[in-house]
């Protein structure tokens, strides 16, 4: 009997259909994007802060919550060597009261001043906005149009029947005495104020009341230095512009930009004045060696890199610093201003410290010694590659997945927008520095012709008695100013900010911009007076 063979029954293969596994694929493709993101975002992720030189560039003092105490360390630095007998702040603050700006000074401020707290009635200082604003408070329109004649008035000479109610704010005798303490605080070769900041660590919103106020000083003696030279008191004219010259320069002793640009504009006003002054007069060879030796005695001129290697970087890590503290209303404001995708979470402090102190290092480097036009050419370059970064959609959507990504973005949007006006401010400081430079060259050229009779034919003549040395123009490396006899005159003039030669012709004029002084023969150079 023939038996069949078993067959073996194979069960039926399990069919996977090619859905489950696209459906794994997306999970995995979606899920883990979306864990990435919410990782990065998460602040209870985030990187902690390190205290170092290489990120919050000080490591004591420290507040107590520990961050660097930005302020305590601006003020250690810069009252160096400041005593109440050589700072000129406390003459000031004598002159203009204890609210500058509206203000109240702490009692701490006192104290690290050595001197009294002032009462809050006294002799202080009433400026001509002020005075105006206190006459015209229901006339918007008299206000403003008296205010304009003051700012039109501070830059010629003018006469008091143009403007006979400023001749009576300008004159009056409650202003005598703090005007005097002005005069004398300039004398003084020191200015520290002490950072008034609240956190210490933040400096974005620190105190500057007080050098704000300094504005209407500066304009009102500004404008009694064109009365004077109006009525041909040249005598006094000096005087005060002398005085802003010298407030200009201890503002710039300050350790921020605010304070050291409204110095550039108290230089900028006194040394255009001096300029004009010296066209309009020639005086005796004592009288212009001693304004030669005064103007060779102010106080040093601020270094911007060293504004920018302190206060400035303090003020920009700072802001970093509070990146962490902010509200997430606040941080969803400025991620819109900002114009980022991702959100201001979850930062990389550390990194951005780092990045923006390299930034800061390269700054003070170009501003400290290097060329004008090294300067403008690496700050564009720098400026074009943040922007393309800032903007790149990849870099945007990688920033929302990647702690690191979205931290150079920030912080890079944060440096453009701190240091985005360096290039113009060092070219204000170069401008600065070569009026002063044409004062002194004018002044020596003055003192010559009182003793000669008339001027030299090059400036060479001038050296070493009147110029240590043949004045160089700043805005042409290696190049000397430009002197050119005309008549029984001369030209003297820097190439400018354009770096061109436009014989002399004035930046009011489209294109060109060189600076300069024209001494015509006496006949030629009196100015016309507008009549009231």
């Amino acid at each position: 009997m023939n038996e069949k063979t078993p067959q073996k029954v194979v069960a039926p293969r399990r069919r996977f259909f090619p859905w489950w596994w696209l459906a794994a694929v997306v999970a995995i493709l979606v899920g883990v994007p979306i864990l990435a993101h919410f990782y990065s975002i998460s602040d209870a992720f985030a990187p902690p802060l390190i205290i170092s030189k290489e990120t919050t560039y000080i490591t004591e003092p420290l507040t107590p919550e520990g961050l660097p105490d930005y302020a305590a360390w601006l003020n250690r630095h810069l009252s160096q060597g400041v005593t109440p007998e050589n700072n000129a702040v406390v003459l000031l603050l004598k002159a203009l009261g204890p609210r500058p700006d509206g203000f109240a000074l702490p009692a701490w401020v006192y104290r690290r001043l050595g001197m009294r707290p002032l009462e809050e009635q006294g002799e202080y200082f009433v400026s001509v906005p002020q005075a105006l604003q206190e006459r015209f408070q229901r006339q918007p329109q008299k206000l403003e149009a008296w205010s304009e004649v003051a700012k039109q008035l501070r830059q010629r000479p003018w006469r008091r029947q143009e403007a006979p109610l400023l001749v009576q704010i300008l004159e009056d005798e409650a202003n005598r005495r703090p005007l005097e303490l002005v005069r004398r605080a300039s004398l003084r070769p020191r200015f520290f104020m002490p950072v008034i900041a609240q956190p210490a660590h933040s400096l974005i919103e620190a105190d500057l009341a007080f050098q704000q106020s300094l504005r209407g000083v500066i304009n009102d003696l500004a404008l009694r230095a064109m009365l004077h030279l109006g009525h041909g008191r040249v005598e006094e004219a000096w005087l005060d512009l002398m005085t802003v010259k010298r407030l200009g320069r201890l503002l710039q002793q300050d350790g921020f930009l605010v304070p050291v640009l409204i110095g550039y504009a108290a230089e900028k006003t006194a040394t255009q004045a001096a300029l004009l002054l010296l066209t309009r007069t020639q005086t005796d060879e004592a009288t212009a060696r001693a304004w030669l030796e005064q103007w060779r005695q102010l106080p040093p001129a601020a270094d911007l890199a060293e504004v920018l290697q302190w206060g400035e970087r303090f003020l920009g890590l700072g802001v970093v610093l509070d990146l962490r503290r902010i509200s997430p209303s606040q941080r969803k404001d400025l991620q819109y201003s900002f114009k980022l995708w991702s959100p201001l979470s979850s930062l990389d402090v550390n990194l951005m410290l780092r990045r923006f102190n390299q930034h800061y290092d390269r700054l003070v480097q170009l501003t400290r010694g290097d060329p004008l036009v090294r300067l403008r050419n690496e700050f564009s370059a720098w400026e074009t590659e943040a922007e393309h970064m800032i903007h790149h959609p990849l870099r945007q959507a990688a920033a929302l997945l990647n702690r690191t990504v979205r931290s150079e973005l920030v912080v890079r949007q944060l440096a453009l927008l701190f240091t985005s006006g360096i290039p113009r401010i060092k070219e204000k400081e170069l401008e600065i520095r070569q009026y002063h430079l044409l004062v002194e060259t004018g002044l020596a050229l003055a003192v010559y012709r009182a003793r000669c009779g008339r001027y030299p034919e090059r400036l060479e003549e001038l050296v070493p008695e009147l110029l240590p040395r043949v004045p160089v123009d700043l805005f042409a490396p290696g190049q000397t100013l430009i002197y050119r006899r005309e008549g029984e005159g001369y030209v003297l003039y820097s190439v400018g900010r354009n770096g061109v030669d436009d014989r002399g012709r004035p930046s009011s004029l489209k294109a060109q911009d060189d600076l300069g002084l024209r001494i015509l023969p006496r006949s030629d150079q009196r100015l016309p007076l507008v009549a009231p």
